[in-house]
Protein backbone atom coordinates (compact mmCIF):
# COMPACT_ATOMS: atom_id res chain seq x y z
CA UNK A 1 0.00 0.00 0.00
CA UNK A 2 1.41 3.40 -0.95
CA UNK A 3 1.86 6.26 1.47
CA UNK A 4 -0.94 8.13 -0.31
CA UNK A 5 -3.37 5.21 0.00
CA UNK A 6 -2.63 4.74 3.70
CA UNK A 7 -3.12 8.46 4.35
CA UNK A 8 -6.37 8.45 2.35
CA UNK A 9 -7.67 5.55 4.44
CA UNK A 10 -6.66 7.34 7.62
CA UNK A 11 -8.46 10.44 6.35
CA UNK A 12 -11.61 8.37 5.79
CA UNK A 13 -11.56 7.50 9.48
CA UNK A 14 -12.11 11.16 10.37
CA UNK A 15 -8.61 12.00 11.65
CA UNK A 16 -8.19 15.73 10.92
CA UNK A 17 -4.39 15.56 10.73
CA UNK A 18 -4.62 12.64 8.30
CA UNK A 19 -7.16 14.51 6.17
CA UNK A 20 -4.88 17.54 5.94
CA UNK A 21 -1.90 15.35 5.16
CA UNK A 22 -3.78 13.51 2.40
CA UNK A 23 -5.02 16.83 1.02
CA UNK A 24 -1.47 18.21 0.95
CA UNK A 25 -0.30 15.13 -0.96
CA UNK A 26 -3.17 15.41 -3.44
CA UNK A 27 -2.50 19.08 -4.07
CA UNK A 28 1.21 18.38 -4.56
CA UNK A 29 0.41 15.57 -7.03
CA UNK A 30 -2.00 17.87 -8.88
CA UNK A 31 0.64 20.63 -9.08
CA UNK A 32 3.20 18.19 -10.48
CA UNK A 33 0.67 16.82 -13.00
CA UNK A 34 -0.25 20.30 -14.21
CA UNK A 35 3.42 21.37 -14.42
CA UNK A 36 4.31 18.30 -16.51
CA UNK A 37 1.35 18.61 -18.86
CA UNK A 38 2.24 20.69 -21.89
CA UNK A 39 -1.23 21.11 -23.34
CA UNK A 40 -4.78 20.33 -22.29
CA UNK A 41 -7.04 18.91 -24.95
CA UNK A 42 -10.13 18.91 -22.74
CA UNK A 43 -12.29 21.37 -20.87
CA UNK A 44 -11.86 21.95 -17.16
CA UNK A 45 -15.00 19.96 -16.46
CA UNK A 46 -13.80 17.09 -18.67
CA UNK A 47 -10.42 17.07 -16.94
CA UNK A 48 -11.96 16.72 -13.48
CA UNK A 49 -14.54 14.17 -14.66
CA UNK A 50 -11.68 12.01 -15.94
CA UNK A 51 -9.89 12.38 -12.59
CA UNK A 52 -13.12 11.41 -10.83
CA UNK A 53 -13.47 8.24 -12.91
CA UNK A 54 -9.80 7.38 -12.37
CA UNK A 55 -10.05 8.21 -8.65
CA UNK A 56 -6.83 10.18 -9.04
CA UNK A 57 -7.67 12.91 -6.53
CA UNK A 58 -10.43 11.55 -4.26
CA UNK A 59 -10.43 14.55 -1.90
CA UNK A 60 -9.96 17.44 -4.33
CA UNK A 61 -12.05 16.18 -7.26
CA UNK A 62 -15.55 16.62 -5.72
CA UNK A 63 -14.72 20.22 -4.79
CA UNK A 64 -13.22 20.92 -8.21
CA UNK A 65 -16.29 19.47 -9.97
CA UNK A 66 -18.58 21.72 -7.90
CA UNK A 67 -16.52 24.79 -8.72
CA UNK A 68 -16.06 24.06 -12.42
CA UNK A 69 -19.72 23.18 -12.89
CA UNK A 70 -20.88 26.53 -11.50
CA UNK A 71 -22.43 28.73 -14.17
CA UNK A 72 -20.05 31.32 -15.58
CA UNK A 73 -22.91 33.71 -16.23
CA UNK A 74 -24.74 35.98 -13.86
CA UNK A 75 -27.83 35.88 -16.03
CA UNK A 76 -30.10 34.62 -13.24
CA UNK A 77 -29.09 37.44 -10.90
CA UNK A 78 -29.55 39.98 -13.66
CA UNK A 79 -32.97 38.52 -14.40
CA UNK A 80 -33.96 38.96 -10.74
CA UNK A 81 -32.79 42.60 -10.83
CA UNK A 82 -34.78 43.12 -14.01
CA UNK A 83 -37.92 41.71 -12.37
CA UNK A 84 -37.32 43.98 -9.37
CA UNK A 85 -37.05 46.95 -11.70
CA UNK A 86 -40.27 45.96 -13.46
CA UNK A 87 -42.07 45.57 -10.15
CA UNK A 88 -40.95 48.96 -8.85
CA UNK A 89 -41.66 50.92 -12.02
CA UNK A 90 -44.88 52.44 -13.24
CA UNK A 91 -48.22 51.00 -12.19
CA UNK A 92 -46.70 48.11 -10.22
CA UNK A 93 -45.29 50.39 -7.51
CA UNK A 94 -48.72 50.92 -5.99
CA UNK A 95 -49.23 47.26 -5.08
CA UNK A 96 -49.52 46.59 -1.36
CA UNK A 97 -47.48 43.35 -1.27
CA UNK A 98 -43.81 43.89 -0.54
CA UNK A 99 -41.21 43.64 -3.28
CA UNK A 100 -39.57 40.47 -2.02
CA UNK A 101 -42.83 38.50 -2.11
CA UNK A 102 -43.72 39.85 -5.54
CA UNK A 103 -40.33 38.94 -6.99
CA UNK A 104 -40.49 35.47 -5.43
CA UNK A 105 -43.92 34.85 -6.96
CA UNK A 106 -42.87 36.25 -10.33
CA UNK A 107 -39.70 34.13 -10.48
CA UNK A 108 -41.60 30.96 -9.48
CA UNK A 109 -44.70 31.51 -11.60
CA UNK A 110 -44.05 28.43 -13.74
CA UNK A 111 -44.09 26.21 -10.64
CA UNK A 112 -47.26 27.85 -9.33
CA UNK A 113 -48.96 27.29 -12.70
CA UNK A 114 -48.11 23.56 -12.50
CA UNK A 115 -49.66 23.25 -9.03
CA UNK A 116 -52.77 25.29 -9.70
Amino acid sequence: MSDFQSRTQAAASGDTAAILSALDIELERYTVEIANCEEFSDTGLGYWQDRYRQKSFPIVTPLALDLVAAPASQAYVERVFSVCGDMCAGKHNRLSVNLQQRVFLRMNKKYLDQVG
